[in-house]
């Protein structure tokens, strides 16, 4: 039987280690590039090429050596392996430059965003009450299920890699991966989520101005009609009763972002709130002969019927796509 022994973590380093990840979701929260810069290790594999001065030196170069290079000056290679991987199919990002770009990108992104949610640019990040962590020697590994605070809380699973560098004595990420679960159902499915969805959000937009059409060709009130459509609606907005303007206010934008409608905005202060959103439909209505935004507006008046119902005032302005719509008591 044989023994082995390894070289676990000790206390300290633990610590140490869970510091640097409470570190890093700090980094991220308050938008913080330079933690990004010092802290992601620029893991260089370096292969040393031993320069020879004669041919025949060449016989005499050790087994299992480099392959020796011509020349007087020896040769380095260097090979950036840092890795970090988001939860976007397309974020797999190697390379410590690219890493530090794609952070400031994405702080960049949420400073810019309306209403000034996320001043700092930072992507907040908050730690689950269990954070997983174990090592080897100078290698340590991290596991947590943070929570991402977007428009909503999102329960996220991250994994990290880190190393101690030798000179410094500092632990430093060379590896960090942060998803979202999908579903087993969603992996076994026919279709995905997504993909549902984005029908969904044309189908549904294109049933209500189809509808116009034809009810304007059999000489149909639209008005009564979509009238009708939303006291049939009412049932479900019932549990809405007596809630806040901001509840309101992100439900409607709900029911209009499943329809199609890209939601820029949702802010709530005191009793009024108000909902910045584009509605890309004049494609769609250049399809549908006899379709015209006066339908779009009679499909926004149903939505402002909606809101009243439970309780709110509701005024909806639009600009060509651009659609604002503000709540008050």
């Amino acid at each position: 039987m044989l023994a082995m022994t390894v070289d676990r973590l000790d206390d300290n380093a633990e610590q140490e280690v869970c510091n640097m990840l409470l570190a890093l979701y700090k980094a991220s929260s308050s938008g913080d590039i330079s933690f990004f810069e010092k802290n992601f290790f620029h893991t260089e594999r370096t292969v040393r090429l031993v320069p020879v001065e004669r041919a025949e030196d060449v016989n005499s170069f050790p087994p299992g050596k480099s392959v020796p290079m011509w020349g007087r000056e020896p040769k380095v290679s260097l090979v950036d392996e840092t890795v970090f991987v988001g939860t976007a199919p397309a974020e797999f990002i190697m390379t410590h430059a690219n890493i530090r770009e794609f952070w400031k990108s994405v702080f960049q992104m949420l400073k810019e965003l309306p209403g000034n949610k996320y001043p700092n640019g930072g992507l907040p990040l908050r730690r689950s009450p269990r954070i997983v962590i174990s090592g080897h020697g100078r290698v340590a590994w991290i596991a947590d299920e943070p929570t991402l605070r977007l428009s909503r809380d999102y329960k996220c699973r991250l994994t990290a890699v880190l190393m101690r560098e030798e000179i410094s004595n500092r632990w430093m990420f060379t590896q960090a991966h942060l998803s979202l679960g999908v579903p087993d159902q969603d992996l076994m499915a026919l279709f995905t989520q997504e993909e549902k969805s984005q029908i969904a959000q044309v189908n549904q937009p294109a049933l209500l101005l189809g509808s116009c059409v034809y009810l304007r060709q059999q000489q149909i009130p639209i008005k009564n009609w979509l009238a009708s459509v939303g006291q049939a609606l009412q049932p479900l907005w019932e549990p809405f009763k007596g809630k806040g303007s901001g509840e309101i206010a992100k439900h409607l934008a709900l029911n209009l972002a499943s329809m199609g409608a890209t939601v820029h905005d949702v802010s709530s202060q005191g009793r009024e709130a108000s909902i910045k959103l584009t509605w890309q439909l004049q494609s769609m209505l250049d399809r549908l002969p006899g379709a015209s935004w006066a339908d779009v507006d009679e499909v926004l008046a149903m939505f402002k019927g909606l809101a009243g119902y439970v309780g709110w005032r509701c005024n909806v302005s639009r600009q060509g796509e651009a659609i604002t719509i503000k709540l008050a008591p």
